[in-house]
């Protein structure tokens, strides 16, 4: 038996999540460097627009950008031009294209004739086109041009300057609109705002050189690249936020500034990042009013963002827009005079606001600061999407881990049951356990990938196991393997090892090295030259009865799983089950033998040994009555009446031998033999039963019988009794008492001949089963036989 013990969990070790944390972290780890390659594009665009000198190089720059992103081999910036109401190419890339067909899109159009602008300047919205459009939607051999191109998708992606239209990016693309994220339309959004922001720079560049305004520019410039620099070199989204927050602040030179995140499920804003108090006193005021989530009913300004989509800049002096309780209380104690409120859109859904607490008036507050808190706020609108994107991703993965790993589990159980279901059909058909045993045990072998296995069956009357079966390789044997301990050999006595799995009931797991904590050290050697790296134990029972135990041997270190645990507990069962028929079996072959015996030990007693019982008193009868008569023929009549003794307790002997009173409770064996002895004389048998009836064994079953056969015997010979009584009682001490009286002329013990076998008989039958055997008597008077037997 391998040496098997608790590591409390056992063997059953949880199905492994491992796979799952990897493949959401491999899908967070791909989303973090969508981030990062959007974030760089960005960077790139604003590096560039601080670096060109022309706003048409600068044009082409984010074009490259955008085409990179979308892998997309043709494209162009189309402006409008509003003086004349005209659209004009800004920029145009397209790999090896026909220049007849770009010399159609060089020239000024109204923008009457440019198909889509009127869509375009109605929605502000990214306008998607399959290339089945017809001929007549587009510029003439436009469509026929994209097709052998082999686009499939064409993009109109608005350039917008707050509620201005100032031109749109025209991206033809080499897939279909389906395969196109959300976080590529995204980036091309805020790369087409980038240019219209480039745009609008460059006209007040020019209005700069008159007013002296070209500092603010280069620190709009430098704003943007430094919050874009935070991005790509740390992309977790709390801390960009916070530069997002930090830039937008320093262009406004206020100190409050906070980002609401809005939950469209509750309906309700919380506030995600804030710096409040950053005045240079290193003082934070108390933020208490803006702790907790607010349902956006408490929150007015709300109502603008979603029907403006625009910059709102709020007069606290007229605060209709601001009622959140303490909130115009608070920014009055920190000297704020306007809040500025910047919508954070995901295309036209606003998905939450940054806010500012302003010390100046709205007037002191130019364009292009207030653009550039614009596309400050979309970098932070993009990052929080693209971290959610990251994040639905990751779920995805992991419920499609969770889903594979069910569909497995499932497998392994079809299986289970397959295998569940082969061993019970061979149980039902199988004529020999043993056979059935065997079987199970390499089933249980295969299914559990252990190197070798042992089945070992309990013997309840010694407490001891006995090795059964060993399987190794597919190949199972009765009894040991030739290569298996010398304490496989022979009855195992059940120390701490089995004795914890008898407690325990159920697959337990112990590695070899461990074996030394557990006092198995005769098999640790054997376990260490077989290779053997750990064990497994199942004690197998039969209802609160063991009936055996389960060994299993493992070149492997790593524990089974739950299902391969669960079905190895499953076969030991049905195991325990064959083990239980077995008994059962033998039971009733032992019951139906015993009828057999008893009714061969009634034929003899009621015929041949009454018989001879008569035949003994007939001559003791007429020896009385003949006197000196019989001495004539004494010596023959003496050799009959020994022969007829000694035939009498022959079948006397037979009868017992053949009637153990097996399977019989001893009050049904007790009653058999008063009834049995009171059919030979004529005397008033009082038998009475007291207390409540116990399992008593059949080896003290078949002495106490035997001392109140006896003892009953002993009264028809000698007490001449006319009345007899038999109690047999069972205590509450577990403790059987039989007694028997009558009231006849009694004995002396003392004076007891040596030939008084059914006496000795009595003390010998009390003896062997460690029971007291009390006579009480005298001449004259009555006798009393007690025997008492504790369990």
């Amino acid at each position: 038996m391998p040496d098997v013990t608790s590591r409390d969990a056992g063997c059953v070790e949880p199905p492994g999540n491992d796979d799952t944390t990897r493949a959401g972290a491999a899908v967070a780890h791909d989303q973090a460097m969508e981030l990062t390659r959007a974030s760089e594009a960005l960077r790139r665009t604003v590096d560039r627009l601080a670096a060109q000198q022309t706003l048409p190089a600068f044009m082409h720059e984010v074009l490259v950008e955008a085409m990179r992103f979308l892998r997309s081999r043709d494209g162009g910036i189309y402006v409008h031009e509003p003086a004349g109401d005209t659209i004009f190419r800004r920029a145009v890339i397209a790999e090896g294209a026909q220049a007849e067909v770009l010399a159609q899109l060089s020239d000024r159009l109204p923008s009457s004739r440019a198909p889509r602008w009127s869509l375009l300047r109605a929605s502000h919205e990214t306008i998607v086109i399959r290339m089945d459009f017809e001929a007549e939607d587009w510029w003439p051999g436009a469509a026929a041009w994209h097709r052998a191109r082999g686009n499939k998708t064409l993009l109109m992606v608005p350039m917008l300057l707050g509620d201005q239209l100032m031109g749109y990016f025209d991206l033809a693309v080499q897939r279909p609109p389906e395969e196109i994220s959300a976080t590529e339309l995204e980036l091309v959004k805020v790369l087409a705002q980038q240019a219209a922001l480039a745009r609008h720079m460059s006209a007040l560049a020019k209005q700069a050189k008159q007013t002296g305004r070209a500092t603010e520019l280069a620190k709009a410039n430098e704003a943007l690249r430094s919050s874009l620099d935070m991005l790509v070199g740390n992309p977790e989204l709390s801390k960009f936020l916070h530069q997002v927050l930090v830039c937008a602040m320093r262009q406004l030179r206020c100190a409050d500034g906070g980002i609401f995140i809005y939950d469209p499920a509750s309906e309700t804003l919380q506030l995600t990042e804030a710096i409040l108090g950053n005045d240079g006193s290193g003082r934070v005021d108390d933020a208490r009013p803006f702790e907790g989530v607010f349902p956006t009913s408490e929150v007015p300004v709300w109502a603008r963002v979603l029907a403006t989509r625009e910059v709102i800049l709020s007069d606290l002096e007229v605060h209709e827009h601001i009622r959140a309780p303490g909130v115009m209380e608070w920014h009055r104690r920190r000297g704020n005079r306007i809040v500025v409120v910047s919508p954070m859109l995901l295309g036209d859904r606003p998905v939450g606001y940054l806010g500012l607490g302003v010390r100046r008036t709205a007037s002191e507050i130019t364009a292009a600061q207030v653009e550039l808190v614009k596309a400050l706020t979309q970098q932070a609108t993009l990052a929080l999407h693209i971290t959610r994107l990251a994040e639905q991703a990751k779920d995805t993965a992991i419920a499609r881990e969770q889903e594979a790993a069910a569909r497995q589990q499932a497998a392994e159980l079809a299986r289970a049951n397959a295998v569940l279901r082969g061993t019970l059909d061979r149980l039902a058909s199988e004529e020999a356990p043993d056979g059935f045993l065997a079987h199970v045990l390499s089933e249980i072998v295969r299914q559990s990938g252990a190197y070798t296995g042992h089945l070992f069956l309990y013997e309840a009357e010694n407490s001891t196991l006995i090795l059964h079966s060993a399987v190794r390789g597919g190949v199972s044997t009765r009894g040991p393997l030739p290569d298996d301990p010398a304490i496989f050999r022979g009855p195992i006595s059940p120390e701490i090892t089995f004795q914890y799995l008898f407690a325990t009931r159920r697959l337990t797991w112990l590695p070899v090295d461990e074996l030394h904590d557990w006092r198995r050290l005769e098999t640790l050697e054997w376990h260490r030259r077989m290779g053997h790296l750990a064990t497994a134990g199942l004690a197998l029972f039969a209802g609160k009865q063991p009936v055996g135990a389960l060994g299993l041997e493992f070149r492997t270190s790593t524990p089974l799983t739950t299902t391969r645990a669960e079905l190895v507990q499953a076969l030991a069962t049905q195991a325990a089950l064959a083990l239980e028929l077995m008994r059962l079996g033998k039971s009733e072959r032992s019951a139906a033998v015993a009828d057999e015996r008893n009714a061969l030990a009634r034929e003899i007693h009621d015929t041949l040994a009454q018989s001879l019982a008569l035949i003994v008193m007939q001559l003791a009868d007429a020896e009385t009555k003949l006197g000196p008569a019989w001495m004539v023929a004494g010596k023959s009549l003496d050799i009959v009446r020994d022969l007829a003794v000694e035939s009498l307790a022959s079948a006397r002997q037979s009868v017992g031998l053949l009637r153990p009173n097996a399977g019989l409770a001893l009050p049904q064996v007790i009653r058999a033999v008063v009834e049995d002895v009171g059919r030979h004389v004529a005397w008033t048998v009082d038998f009475r039963i007291e207390g409540n009836a116990f399992f008593v064994d059949e080896r003290v079953v078949a002495e106490l019988a035997g001392i109140a056969r006896e003892a009953l015997t002993n009264a028809a010979k000698h007490s001449r009794a006319t009345r007899v009584r038999v109690e047999l009682a069972f205590l509450e001490s577990r403790t059987v008492r039989l007694v028997v009286s009558d009231n006849g002329v009694g004995f002396d013990p003392d004076r007891v001949r040596r030939d008084a076998y059914g006496l000795v008989g009595m003390q010998e039958r009390a003896a062997r089963i460690g029971a007291a055997l009390t006579f009480v008597t005298e001449s004259g008077a009555a006798t009393e036989i007690v025997a008492a037997w504790t369990a």
